[in-house]
């Protein structure tokens, strides 16, 4: 994979983590386990099965710290990588459950979760990523 495409998915993973942050902060009911509000602040907690090594890894880090500087230390969010909280099915099983409040699994795991995931393991359906990106956002995704 080249470098701009690195950056780009990169970008597009931190995107997506900070869309999963406002929506656990903000779709969240009240009287579920939610986010720790303790001495700490807002805790939220995000485990993945992928190295610390890993791009999306290092993606969440720098996520990290800047929900930290942006909330000025009232908000972190606690990483634990290389499955130590189990693997891709557990920590979906976790956020359902609310002990965790985001994970990073493949399409392949939110099938179980989420039928219509299934779309995207459908093999050979794009000619190449500007193909789909644009079935993404046509009237079909």
């Amino acid at each position: 994979m080249n470098k701009s495409a690195s950056v780009f998915l990169a970008g597009v993973t931190t995107g997506l983590l900070a869309a999963c942050i406002l929506g656990a902060l903000l779709l969240r009911p009240k009287t579920s386990g939610g986010p720790d509000t303790g001495a700490r602040g807002i805790v939220l907690k995000l485990a993945h099965g992928l190295d610390e090594a890993h791009p999306v890894h290092q993606a969440m880090t720098l996520m990290k710290q800047r929900l930290e500087e942006l909330t000025g230390g009232k908000a972190t969010i606690d990483l634990y990588s290389g499955g130590v909280l189990g693997g891709e099915t557990d920590c979906l099983e976790q956020v359902q459950k609310g002990e965790l409040a985001m994970t990073k699994v493949s399409t392949a795991a939110l099938e179980a979760f989420i039928p219509e995931m299934k779309v995207f393991s459908i093999p050979f359906a794009f000619r190449d990523e500007t193909h789909f990106w644009n079935t993404l956002h046509s009237g079909v995704g």
